[in-house]
């Protein structure tokens, strides 16, 4: 890994974390205006965070002095946190400058440990959040298939959604969002292991750890989606295959909800 390639992983994990996210960031200070390797910004309790951020991907350990001018950069600028990222660790001169200050000395890994509770906690919102659209969504477009299909029954003319249903209903089985909220909130509560899915023999899988958890279930997502996008596909080809003035009249609201 170069430097740029270390700056980009730190920006890439702060972002995951929610923190907007600048790279090589010029940024106005009381005294002068100062370029900063990564700035990152984030909202809460109502106020503005700034973090500055230093990456010396370096051979030698980081000296007193580079400690103390980062934290002059970060005074000079008003970051509520500097860090400074060293991969070949620091001189004890450097720790002693800045302990007890706004400003942390670490390597990416220690950081990256540091933050990946947090991450975590991020991220399982996020994926109950995404389960949730997807689940609803399904439960929409089922009803809305039904009606339709109502209306095939009564004119009798169907082009091939009874076996684009069929299809459906082979997904939404698949589908366990039942299972896949139980998973979540076990990881939520910190009951693990959880089961988050079934084996080819019927057998429940468990996953020991949250992010174990949650990459599963993101898995299990993706490949709900994935199958969710054949039926879109599939949705089209029916359409085109409509007789001339015998559409029904909810059919493209019907579309409007798969494409969600």
């Amino acid at each position: 890994m170069d430097w740029v390639e270390y700056q980009a992983a730190l920006a890439d994990l702060l972002r995951s974390l929610g923190f907007d996210v600048e790279v090589e960031a010029l940024v106005a200070g009381a005294r002068a205006r100062h370029k900063i390797d990564v700035w990152a910004t984030f909202q809460r309790f109502g106020l503005q965070h700034q973090w500055a951020v230093e990456c010396k991907l370096w051979k030698a350990r980081v000296s007193k002095r580079e400690a103390l001018a980062f934290k002059g950069v970060v005074d000079d600028v008003g970051a509520d946190k500097g860090l400074l990222l060293s991969e070949s660790g620091f001189q004890r001169g450097a720790i002693t400058a800045v302990a007890h200050t706004n400003a942390m000395l670490l390597s990416f890994a220690e950081l990256r440990s540091r933050v990946k509770p947090d991450f975590l906690r991020e991220l399982l919102d996020v994926t109950t959040t995404r389960m949730t659209l997807l689940q609803d969504r399904y439960v929409t477009v089922r009803l809305a298939m039904e009606d339709e299909l109502y209306w095939l029954e009564e004119t009798g003319v169907d082009v091939g959604a009874t076996a684009l249903y069929a299809d459906y209903q082979s997904t939404w089985e698949y589908a366990d969002f039942a299972m896949i909220h139980r998973a979540l909130e076990n990881g939520r509560l910190g009951k693990l292991p959880a089961a988050v899915g079934i084996d080819d023999h019927g057998e429940p899988v468990f996953a020991r750890d949250l992010e174990t958890l949650l990459d599963s279930v993101s898995g299990t997502l993706d490949r709900i989606e994935g199958r969710t996008e054949a039926l879109f596909s599939k949705y089209d080809a029916i359409i085109k295959k409509w007789p001339p003035g015998s559409c029904p009249p909810r059919l493209s609201p019907w579309h409007e909800l798969l494409k969600g």
